[in-house]
């Protein structure tokens, strides 16, 4: 087998495994980040394709789920989403951006903070195309984006 026909395979059962695992640490772990299983959910990340793995995970977005689970799932999607073309990025945003945009006024501050990491990295990559999207942000969300993404245009010169 070519490195191509493993990385299909992969890929293909990738939707199978983030089920099962998910259904794993909600069983097990939802209390709180269990580092093994957060682990598990970087190397996922790292090894696949970006725009599957933000694919997949994102359907498990959702305020029903633990903030633990939703929290390691935003770190590991703003890590897939920085290896995404901006063209990609954009075909993708409709499958998952208004649970971002949701997670702004979660009750938790680790999930709103992760959101607005993730947000500011699609508009880093994304620039002037994704200000259709925040404009469906209030006044102060919109100002809060702004702020962190201002802060990382200054860290990037």
């Amino acid at each position: 087998m070519k490195d191509s026909d493993y990385a299909h395979l992969y890929n293909s059962n990738l939707d199978a495994l983030i089920e099962k695992i998910i259904f794993v640490y909600e069983k097990f772990f939802d209390e709180e980040i269990n580092e093994d299983f957060k682990d598990l959910f970087l190397s996922l990340s790292h090894f696949c394709d970006p725009e599957l793995y933000v694919q997949f995970v994102s359907r498990h977005l959702s305020f029903k789920k633990s903030n633990s689970l939703l929290q390691i799932i935003l770190i590991t999607m703003k890590n897939s989403i920085l290896k995404i073309e901006a063209e990609r990025l954009l075909l993708l945003l409709p499958t998952f951006v208004d649970y971002l945009f949701e997670f702004l006024a979660h009750h938790t501050s680790d999930v709103r903070k992760l959101a607005v990491f993730c947000i500011v990295e699609i508009y880093f990559i994304l620039g002037n195309d994704f200000e259709a999207y925040l404009n469906h942000l209030n006044q102060s969300q919109r100002n809060l984006i702004n702020i962190f993404y201002k802060k990382k245009l200054q860290d990037k010169i």
